[in-house]
């Protein structure tokens, strides 16, 4: 009963007027330059700042087409945003941006990841009669593709790259019947890859989808997944040839999975829809308290953080965890916001964004003001993966607050609320 209550009324501190531009704003993705932090919030674009900084707003218009965006940032600065085929870039930290001209220009991308000890990023890409499928890279930038890595056969839905650069994982389903799934699995950086059919069967039936979800740096091989179900999801531990361990099972999202970055630490956390998921030393992972929920999880120099929820109850954009993520301290809401990033007048975000800053800032709960800071430089960093999946939907748009609280206040006096869980809204990869 009381959840009822609370989704109402924490509904009723989201702007209300968030339906203008597209959804509610949450936070998806975090991506460091430096210790400037990218935080991406598909409907909405990317907040540029720093933990104990200001923030500031690349919106969206200036960007992309494609609103539920795959993004990745480089170790020489260049941005990549997915649009509804091909990709976009920015080489001048999110001020101008260009669509890719050549290589992967008329595909549809499925995964994208930039390396971070070398200026390369990765696509996953796929067209309708399937000559273009599987992996492309760039190693100038974006200004030329080649693929790496030929699919015909396969379609590709998901890719993920190791934090040593060693490892990719690519999922993906046969074209042909029966459609069986597939993993793509590379130990030389992408020079050779192994194909592996995934035979395991969760209750009794075979798995139709999965993402690759982590690449655990300590143990070769060792690569876990997230399996949707109808019921939530599963996350399986695969070690090299070895068949499938199932770890955890959940009602929730799978969205992240991370070590604690302490030197020598043993806890691995896992990022969800209802908040994060902790196991030392192997044992089963349980639920934390911390947050209500945890679409990303990333570590960055001794600190862990999170892209949690903007309003009730973690009112936290992002989150710098505690060591053990008992605790949390709130690092970014999107009220902070204090304009759009500093651009030229001849750029997109210069041209752009100052008017829609106009119309919508009051929805993150701030007051529209002149950009007055300049906008990050390119700083030594490394570049970043993204865990978004293309074709799974963002955050749906926002309902009038005030119908939803009627209903839950008349389903509490009912009495029809006991025992039953709240929902979760649909999040980015929901």
């Amino acid at each position: 009963m009381a959840s009822a209550l609370a989704l109402g009324l924490g509904m009723m501190l989201a702007p209300e007027a968030a339906q203008g531009h597209g959804a509610v704003p949450i936070a998806q993705q975090l991506m460091w330059r430096g210790s400037t932090m990218l935080v991406q919030a598909s409907y909405w674009g990317v907040f540029v700042g720093s933990d104990g900084g200001d923030w500031r707003w690349i919106c969206e218009e200036a960007m992309s087409g494609v609103q539920s965006r795959l993004m990745s940032l480089c170790t020489d600065g260049t941005i990549f945003a997915s649009d509804r085929t091909g990709l976009r870039l920015s080489r001048d930290s999110g001020c101008s941006w260009e669509s890719v001209t050549s290589g992967i220009d008329a595909l549809v991308i499925y995964g994208l990841v930039s390396e971070l000890g070398r200026a390369r990023t990765w696509a996953l890409a796929n067209n309708a009669d399937g000559s273009g499928n599987g992996l492309w890279s760039s190693d100038d930038s974006g200004r030329s593709w080649q693929r790496r890595y030929a699919m015909p056969a396969h379609v590709g839905s998901a890719l993920l790259g190791s934090a040593d650069d060693r490892t990719l994982v690519i999922s993906s389903l046969a074209s042909a019947a029966p459609q069986q799934l597939v993993l793509h699995v590379s130990l030389d950086g992408g020079a050779t890859f192994a194909a592996q059919p995934l035979t395991y069967q969760l209750d009794g039936k075979a798995i139709s989808a999965a993402s690759p979800l982590w690449v655990d740096p300590r143990v070769p091989g060792r690569i876990y997944l997230s399996v949707p179900q109808e019921s939530g999801s599963v996350v399986l531990r695969i070690d090299g040839a070895a068949a499938p361990v199932e770890v955890l099972r959940t009602p929730a999202l799978i969205y992240a999975m991370e070590r604690a970055p302490a030197a020598g630490s043993d806890v691995v956390f896992i990022g969800t829809s209802k908040g994060i998921y902790s196991s030392q030393a192997g044992a089963p992972f349980a639920l934390l308290s911390t947050l209500g929920s945890a679409q990303c999880l990333s570590a960055h120099g001794e600190a862990l953080y999170a892209c949690a929820w903007n309003y009730f109850p973690d009112f936290a954009a992002i989150a710098r965890l505690s060591s053990d993520a008992a605790s949390f301290s709130r690092v970014f809401q999107f009220g902070d916001t204090k304009g759009p990033i500093d651009c030229p007048a001849s750029t997109s975000v210069g041209q752009i964004c100052p008017s829609y800053w106009a119309s919508y800032s009051s929805q993150l709960g701030g007051q529209p003001t002149a950009p007055s800071s300049p906008a990050p430089t390119s700083e030594p960093g490394s570049c970043q993966l993204a865990p978004m999946r293309h074709g799974q939907a963002a955050s749906p748009s926002v309902r009038p607050w005030g119908g939803l609280l009627a209903l839950g206040l008349a389903m509490l006096g009912a009495g029809r609320l006991r025992r039953r869980r709240a929902r979760d809204s649909a999040g980015p990869f929901g």
